[in-house]
């Protein structure tokens, strides 16, 4: 079975070789810690992921690895060795591992929040406990498996909505406060309104009547009465990447081809947050386990790439450059529709 380490010699040079990689101070994030690994790790029957799930970093040194919270050190692994069983024994009260709060960053934190309370043992029945916790673990798991295929399964059916990140044209207008704010001087006799001009990605340049796009830098000018800022910038310019991840494919085709009924235009104005309809109940579902990470108020319908994390809708993953989950660069940002 692992063994608690206590050499000086294991820790000076864990605090060497570790801190080359990851700084030590980074290493609250489940990211980091499986990157830790990368110094080659040789022991194939513990797996970096779980051991990086639980709190333990590779110092670099044999097989030793230290978790982030309660700093102890572990060696010495057997194959049938089980990461938490471990952990406990040697770490009862780690707060991580009793669920306290600390300022883990996981992978994914529906897995550990499928976990339930761990009481430090004072009993001597901390293996049943172990066992129970890694039991519960496994099956949880299997959810987060099962949950991956179906991304994957998603994924192959939405190919055509896949967008390779690229930079905004105007980054500095992604943030829809921030295109509000230059519509100060937008004529007033306008019949778009500055909050419809926004929510659509546009702002105002200052001439005439002209907006830009914040993200494809497609420009628009002459306005009619009846024009809609979200029809326009669809049939101008639909290839643009905060267009296909806002619009549902639905709404960018009957624009295209200039068939745009009114019940489309309305549920593009209560996506948008814009309609008179109430959507208090909606809302009050959403905001549980379904609402963006970053706004908070609409549902997440995006997967960023590679990392496969679900956590944003359309609106806010067009505006930013990295996950917010593992604050990894993503290579691409792809729509995904829920049944």
């Amino acid at each position: 079975m692992a063994s608690a380490v206590v050499s000086c010699i294991c820790r000076d040079i864990a605090e060497y070789r570790v801190t080359h990689v990851v700084p030590e101070e980074c290493l609250n994030y489940e990211i980091n810690r499986l990157r830790t690994y990368d110094l080659l790790w040789t022991v194939p029957y513990i797996y970096p992921e779980e051991l990086a799930r639980w709190g333990f970093f590779y110092t670099g040194y044999r097989d030793c690895v230290r978790c982030y919270f309660c700093r102890i050190e572990l060696g010495g692994w057997d194959e049938h060795d089980v990461v938490i069983e471990e952990h406990l024994k040697w770490s009862p009260h780690c707060r991580l591992m009793t669920k306290r709060p600390t300022n883990n960053v996981p992978i994914d934190p529906d897995f550990l929040d499928q976990l339930g309370e761990i009481v430090p043992d004072t009993t001597g029945t901390g293996s049943t406990i172990a066992r129970e916790m890694a039991a519960t673990a496994a099956a949880a798991e299997s959810n987060r498996l099962n949950r991956q295929n179906e991304l994957e399964r998603q994924s192959q059916r939405t190919q055509n909505d896949t967008m390779p990140f690229y930079r905004q044209k105007y980054p500095q207008y992604r943030i829809e406060g921030d295109r509000l704010a230059t519509f100060k001087e937008w004529p007033k006799s306008m019949p778009q309104t500055p909050e419809r001009m926004a929510d659509a990605g546009f702002f105002y340049t200052g001439k005439s009547d002209v907006v830009a796009c914040f993200y494809c830098g497609g420009n628009l000018r002459d306005w009619l009465a009846e024009d809609d800022p979200w029809v326009e910038h669809v049939r101008n310019f639909s290839e643009c990447p905060y267009v296909k991840l806002v619009k549902t494919p639905e709404f960018i085709a009957e624009c295209r081809g200039e068939k745009v009924t009114n019940s489309a235009l309305i549920a593009s104005s209560e996506r948008s947050g814009l309609g008179n309809v109430s959507k208090d109940k909606e809302q009050d579902e959403v905001s549980d386990e379904k609402c963006c990470k970053i706004c908070f108020t609409r549902p997440f319908d995006t997967v960023f790439m590679p990392c496969g994390h679900v956590v944003a809708c359309g609106r806010c993953a067009a505006t930013t450059t990295k996950c917010p989950m593992c604050n990894e660069p993503y290579t691409s940002v792809q729509r995904i529709y829920f049944s």
